[in-house]
């Protein structure tokens, strides 16, 4: 059985080791998914858990002072031995489904160019980005909270 709840404290250790082994820590260090964890909207971060109660991946969601009620997707991983099973995708559609419910939108840069396309499935846009870093996606993605507007 997976269920979905918010991360509490007690997840911490098992977060950060899914998180050291799905990014590259030369870009993202520990110490930036600690700043994460830290400032993360308690309500609005989830892990996906299995059967056992082990945590399979998670979602890391902050609000940023220049997009108010829409949330920020700091992480999301799913641990490596569980990848390519749909646990991403369900902890995805989780967190879309409760940010459109409470009329909030999503938005996230991507690491990766091959993240990009996974992303717009659900309905991700893109939206420019005045300041992008090299070798990353010239964009961030917006998800509108309605589901008929882009």
């Amino acid at each position: 059985m997976t269920t979905i709840r918010q991360l509490t404290e007690s997840d911490y250790e098992d977060a950060t080791r899914i998180f050291i082994y799905s990014f590259d820590l030369t870009e993202h260090p520990t110490s930036d998914f600690d700043d994460s964890w830290d400032s993360r909207s308690q309500e609005n971060s989830y892990g996906l858990f299995l059967g056992n109660d082990a945590l399979a991946g998670f979602v890391l969601g902050t609000f940023h002072e220049k997009t108010s009620n829409n949330l920020y997707i700091d992480y999301l991983a799913v641990d490596e031995t569980l990848r390519g099973q749909g646990h991403g995708s369900t902890l995805l559609e989780y967190l879309i489904t409760k940010s459109r419910d409470a009329h909030r939108g999503l938005h996230l840069f991507p690491d990766s160019f091959a993240l990009v396309n996974w992303y717009k499935k659900f309905g991700f846009y893109e939206t420019p980005d005045s300041d992008p870093l090299p070798g990353k996606p010239p964009f961030y993605l917006n998800l509108s909270p309605y589901p008929k507007r882009r």
